[in-house]
């Protein structure tokens, strides 16, 4: 858990590996179940806003680069009232682009819409931080 909270207090992105029956599923599962244990033991943040969402790739009904694309925006349309911890407004962002591609079988139609929400994801961020630091500089000139 320690590695894991490493990585997303970077920011950075990493990969599960084991054998099959090690548990990375469970681990996963319960770390997008109760993502509060993460926040709590090993981020200790506060202000940290944590949406853990699980991309499950066992038993896809395909295994081409459709399929693959296509589970993601499902898996954040599955997971999105927990996506309002973030921000407020992700969830519904996250159903428009979902109810977009959901029919689609091209692989770029699926790509754009994660694209998109990642992109909202980090404008969102964007603005968080900026306004902390404006706020930090005026409680400073004050």
């Amino acid at each position: 858990m320690r590695v894991l909270a490493d990585w997303i207090r970077a920011g950075e992105s990493g990969s599960v590996v084991g054998a099959a029956g090690a548990g990375k599923s469970n681990l996963l599962g319960s770390l997008c179940h109760q993502p509060h244990v993460m926040i709590g033991r090993y981020l200790q943040e506060r202000s940290f806003k944590l949406a853990v969402i699980l991309v499950d790739l066992n038993n896809l009904p395909g295994n081409d680069l459709s399929t693959s694309y296509r589970v993601i925006p499902r898996s954040l349309y599955e997971a999105r009232v927990q996506l309002a911890s973030i921000e407020e407004s992700l969830p519904s962002t996250v159903q428009e682009l979902y109810h977009k591609v959901e029919d689609k079988t091209d692989p770029s139609v699926s790509q754009s819409a994660l694209r998109e929400v990642l992109l909202a994801v980090r404008e969102r961020r964007a603005r968080h931080h900026r306004r902390l630091h404006q706020s930090a500089a005026e409680s400073w000139l004050h």
